[in-house]
């Protein structure tokens, strides 16, 4: 497949968890872009990192979990929807969370896609082949019109 050349960026804090999607990623040939944080602020400052230390900035697709230290998902998204360098950023909401409303919370900020993680496939392996199929499938928007407004 031709995937869409793009930074991975997993946010979560569950150590299990990151090990099992590194693993399945890997499996599924996406552990080169995979970057892995544990919060909302670490997630913000890389973000911000990649769009200004790299010309141009790699497309980032976010793959958020809801229940973090510090910063939660529903703040950190809140956040990026607010920054003119990062407001299109793909983001997929990965959490144990099925309670409705985090899931029109989420929506309601612009994500790409609610998954929970129980539903993910067995080792995440369903949500390799999502990420997998999205980058060969989508564009993605580029580092110098993000937050930029159509002429």
């Amino acid at each position: 497949m031709n995937r869409t050349p793009a930074v991975i960026l997993h946010i979560e804090d569950e150590e299990l968890d990151k090990l099992l999607l590194e693993r399945t990623f890997r499996r599924h040939g996406l552990e080169q872009s995979l970057d892995s944080v544990n919060d909302g602020e670490e997630a913000l400052i890389r973000l911000r990192e990649l769009t200004e230390q790299t010309t141009p900035a790699p497309p980032v697709v976010v793959l958020l979990d809801l229940n973090l230290p510090r910063m939660d998902g529903l703040r950190f998204l809140r956040e990026l929807r607010q920054d003119p360098s990062l407001k299109t950023t793909v983001v997929f909401i990965i959490t144990t969370s099925s309670r409705r409303e985090d899931v029109e919370a989420a929506y309601a900020l612009g994500i790409s896609g609610y998954i929970v993680k129980s539903e993910a496939g067995t080792g995440f392996g369903a949500l390799a082949e999502l990420v997998d199929r999205f980058l060969a499938t989508v564009s993605l928007p580029s580092s110098s019109t993000r937050g930029a407004l159509p002429s």
